[in-house]
């Protein structure tokens, strides 16, 4: 029961710490991965994906990452993601304007 409390309060720590790592997109782009099956990789995918930046090594340095290092670069990439996205967005809205 002990190992239970502990991980519950390094979750919520790390959700504290990382909220974004949890956001559930509710953009077109989200169906899409839905649909994709990169979901259903879960956290495997995530260090795939970390290992595929190369900001933290090869598939085998990014295991080996201690876990608050991986967490901080994958929501950091993430945020780079999310700002990408609404930049793009903002870019499109801007156009659409100037054309009417």
């Amino acid at each position: 029961m002990g190992c239970f409390f502990l991980h519950f309060g390094a979750v919520r720590k790390i959700h504290e710490l990382h909220p974004r790592l949890f956001e559930r997109s509710k953009s077109s782009v989200a169906g899409v991965f839905a649909r994709s099956g990169l979901r259903d990789f879960g956290w495997r995918g995530q260090i795939y994906e970390v290992a595929q930046d190369g900001g933290l090594g090869s598939v085998k340095e990014v295991e080996q990452t201690k876990l608050y290092d991986f967490m901080s670069y994958l929501s950091y990439i993430k945020a780079q993601s999310k700002y990408r996205e609404l930049s793009t967005a903002l870019q499109e809205t801007r156009a659409r304007a100037g054309r009417k």
